[in-house]
């Protein structure tokens, strides 16, 4: 994971401010807002959520908020049966395991692919801060 370029790019994008972004989730027409940084390397990007607004069914980062990046050669969750980035098939800040993941296989039919809370697809996101 030391040799992660996505993730050293987030973090180096939001090591002096948060990012925003807005959530759109399409088959529910809702829209929500967050905040969020990613922290070094050297902490295994740990994520850091901060200034959620909408409806709390819709934020599916903050369970994850202040938790290390899992991938499967590094996990980093607190599931100690599983290691939740092999089982969900991509690396994320999972906890015990997830209720979003944006770095997973595009999967119809189950969670262990890319979603966010209770939406399989259907999701966009949007940078706020341009």
């Amino acid at each position: 994971m030391e040799d992660s370029p996505g993730l050293e790019t987030l973090h180096q994008l939001t090591k002096g401010d948060d990012i925003s972004l807005e959530i759109n989730k399409m088959s529910k027409g809702e829209k929500y807002h967050l905040s969020f940084r990613i922290g070094p390397g050297s902490d295994s990007y740990r994520l850091h959520v901060s200034g959620y607004s909408g409806d709390a069914a819709g934020d599916g980062l903050a369970f994850h908020n202040n938790f290390q990046f899992s991938t499967y050669d590094a996990d980093h969750d607190v599931w100690s049966r599983v290691n939740c980035a092999s089982y969900f098939e991509g690396g994320w800040w999972y906890r015990d395991c997830t209720l979003s993941n944006l770095d997973g296989n595009c999967n119809e039919t189950d969670r262990r692919g890319f979603w966010w809370n209770d939406i399989l697809h259907n999701v966009i996101i949007t940078d706020l801060d341009n």
